[in-house]
């Protein structure tokens, strides 16, 4: 608990960026040794700038750390740091992996496969079915399904996922108290019983727009791979591949018509050779067993 409560007295530091606390930490050994510094320490051995040692020397966060730590335990969530073991392993492979973690529900663990599904909150008829069958494809096989719970494509993939018995996992771009879009919080209480709801934004953060480009790297970065339905060239959905290609992550893109503006971004993937052309749930699988580990048991059920 101390541990937690130093790393959200220095998360609530104004200005103080999460490669700020990484790096202060690394230097002095934890979060507490931070803290206990003073300002010249912070400068000389930190490497920051004296503004921001003043600020940390001064802004000790104490009434923010325990106000998060009663409103997270009162909608049912835990906080889990990077340096603890339920944190994920695959997110700390990505360049900035978030501090901390609000969780509701339990993150899978590393044994089963994880895949993202993503695209645009108005999905054409057919964008809805391929969703809904990707979801159900990938949850028969045991393989966790990833998304971030907005309107259209992301709210099918959950929601098919949790139809066909499997697991799922909503990444938010708000507080884990403030469920964005609002209709979804049934939807959010659903995949929290059996999967998890997880933001890296202290409770009570609104839903911005600025959050959810952030929200999209974990999302890519929770998962081996990401499957990119229907969007348009500037749709978040672009952002999440691009994510997953700088985290090395495998890449799919869902054809669609020509027609259709929301085909424009799945169909520039596929041409530029960014995305592989999914055709079935057999071309998702055959890339999925050829990055597994040889001894993931989820893959044996691909």
């Amino acid at each position: 608990m101390s541990h937690l409560f130093d790393l959200l007295c220095l998360s609530s530091v104004p200005r103080l960026s999460s490669a700020h606390i990484r790096s202060l930490v690394t230097a002095f050994g934890s979060p507490a040794a931070v803290l206990r510094s003073s300002p010249e320490q912070l400068v000389s051995s930190g490497g920051i700038e004296p503004a921001l040692a003043l600020a940390i020397a001064r802004h000790r966060g104490a009434v923010d750390a325990r106000d998060q730590i009663r409103r997270a335990a009162r909608c049912g969530a835990h906080i889990v740091t990077a340096w603890e073991a339920g944190y994920p392993e695959a997110l700390k492979t990505i360049a900035d992996p978030p501090l901390l973690l609000y969780v509701l529900g339990t993150i899978p663990d590393g044994t089963r496969l994880s895949l993202a599904v993503v695209g645009t909150r108005k999905p054409s008829p057919y964008g809805e079915w391929v969703s809904e069958y990707l979801a159900r494809e990938l949850a028969l096989r045991a393989i966790t399904v990833v998304s971030g719970l907005a309107r259209g494509i992301d709210t099918i993939a959950h929601r098919l996922a949790l139809e066909s018995h499997g697991t799922t996992v909503a990444v938010l771009g708000s507080g884990l108290d403030v469920p964005y879009p609002r209709e979804n919080a049934p939807l959010m209480s659903a995949i929290a019983r059996s999967g998890a709801v997880v933001s890296e934004f202290p409770m009570g953060t609104s839903p911005c727009p600025a959050n959810f480009p952030r929200r999209n790297r974990i999302i890519s970065g929770l998962s081996l791979g990401c499957i990119v339905v229907e969007s348009d060239l500037r749709g978040g959905a672009m952002i999440t591949a691009s994510c997953a290609r700088e985290q090395r992550r495998a890449l799919f893109a869902v054809p669609g018509s020509i027609a259709q503006r929301m085909s424009a971004g799945p169909h520039a993937l596929i041409r530029d050779g960014r995305a592989k052309l999914v055709g079935s749930i057999d071309d998702v699988l055959a890339e999925l067993r050829n990055r597994a580990r040889p001894n993931n048991k989820a893959a044996a059920h691909t």
